[in-house]
């Protein structure tokens, strides 16, 4: 008992810290990001790549030239290598096609990030919360031989074993993360903006973003004064930490317990299976009026990451009903193929984000909770008349 009352004890003090420091952020307007706002936090492709590149392109439309470009240079170890490099003349490519995948093709895939000038390459991987795909990086060094190949993710993470078969003995990529190297480089490129008030702006906002993908806000401070409180409270904050997986887990199944009530209530079945596997897991639902479609409820990766719902198996349906099918849900802004249609949730990635778990408690009444019901009520709805018709 006397355990636990020293473990609550902590817990009291640091929620005080923790209150004082979010009444700061809120004076501050720190906690207000565009990207935020319109969902675009995690984007990999519409939002990360897409400004870096165009901060990096020596034309782009901030008409600073090449200099963020160079400033990005002297964020790379292998800067030297480039002293030759083209700055003013650079090519920026985002999203380069290098072919399609069948079988053991030698390079396939689409590049993220590409510059080079007539001598040299730069190939930038980048990941925020997305695994790594089977020989990714192999692919894109077996393209660009002599390129130097840099795999960007948020903490500096190694890129797994799959994704640089016989890359690792030869040295042959060099790790950067958005925790140093991309904040840093903004911290410059924000300096040489400063008298560009609309391009210091959008940086700033950009920075902040990377700031709180990274866990670097406000909170720094706030941090260092919680870890001195830690500090006289050793064993209670290992007990802590130690648990806030199991944290996660019961909040997570929490949550989809409340969406099974949720489906039952509505007269759908809840298939299980799912719940509790490291990937692509959650609930999937059915109904009389989804026939052998089946409503999915599902995170795409491992750690809570990339959470969407929609509908599985349309390739089921006739054509016909298919394409009529998507065309009314293309109207609410679903996202489709040939095998599902579906929609992220505002709070699709929850990995260590504290303010999305503290949503996920509220239970029925979480944003989330509300938004993915309604997500299936609206899915529901439109099934019906589709199998009405």
């Amino acid at each position: 008992m006397e355990d636990l009352h020293r473990i609550q004890h902590l817990l009291n003090n640091v929620s005080i810290i923790s209150k004082k420091y979010d009444d700061i952020a809120k004076n501050t307007g720190e906690n207000f990001n565009i990207f935020s706002v319109m969902s675009m936090e995690s984007d990999e492709r519409y939002t990360h790549s897409a400004i870096i590149g165009e901060l990096l392109n020596p034309k782009g439309s901030h008409r600073q030239g090449s200099v963020f470009l160079k400033l990005f240079f002297e964020e790379i170890s292998d800067f030297n290598v480039f002293e030759n490099f083209d700055f003013n003349n650079a090519q920026i490519i985002l999203e380069e096609f290098i072919g399609t995948r069948v079988n053991n093709t030698e390079f396939s895939g689409y590049i993220d990030i590409v510059i080079k000038d007539k001598d040299y390459v730069i190939v930038i991987e980048n990941k925020i919360y997305a695994g790594d795909q089977y020989e990714q990086l192999k692919r894109y060094k077996n393209y660009y031989p002599h390129s130097i190949l840099l795999y960007l993710n948020l903490f500096g993470d190694l890129p797994s074993k799959e994704s640089t078969i016989d890359l690792e003995r030869y040295r042959d990529y060099q790790i950067i993360s958005y925790q140093d190297t991309i904040h840093n480089w903004l911290q410059k490129c924000y300096k040489e903006a400063i008298e560009q008030p609309i391009l210091r702006e959008i940086i700033k906002q950009y920075l902040n973003l990377i700031k709180k993908l990274t866990n670097q806000t406000i909170n720094d401070v706030m941090s260092e004064e919680i870890t001195n409180t830690m500090k006289n409270s050793i064993k209670e904050s290992f007990e802590i930490v130690n648990n806030i997986e199991k944290l996660k887990n019961t909040l997570y199944c929490n949550f989809m317990s409340l969406i099974k009530d949720f489906a039952q209530l509505n007269e759908m079945n809840v298939n299980e299976t799912f719940l509790n596997v490291d990937k692509e897991y959650g609930l999937y639902l059915s109904s009389e009026y989804l026939k052998e479609l089946k409503i999915g409820i599902i995170f795409n990766d491992s750690n809570y990451t990339d959470l969407y719902y929609g509908i599985f198996y349309i390739d089921k349906l006739e054509f016909e009903k298919r394409k009529r099918l998507i065309e009314k849900f293309k109207e609410l802004n679903y996202e489709t193929n040939e095998e599902l249609i579906w929609k992220l949730p505002k709070n699709n990635n929850w990995f260590n984000n504290p303010d999305i778990w503290d949503d996920i408690a509220k239970g029925v009444e979480s944003d989330t909770y509300k938004e993915i019901t309604q997500g299936i009520t609206e899915i529901i709805k439109i099934e019906k008349i589709n199998f009405e018709d």
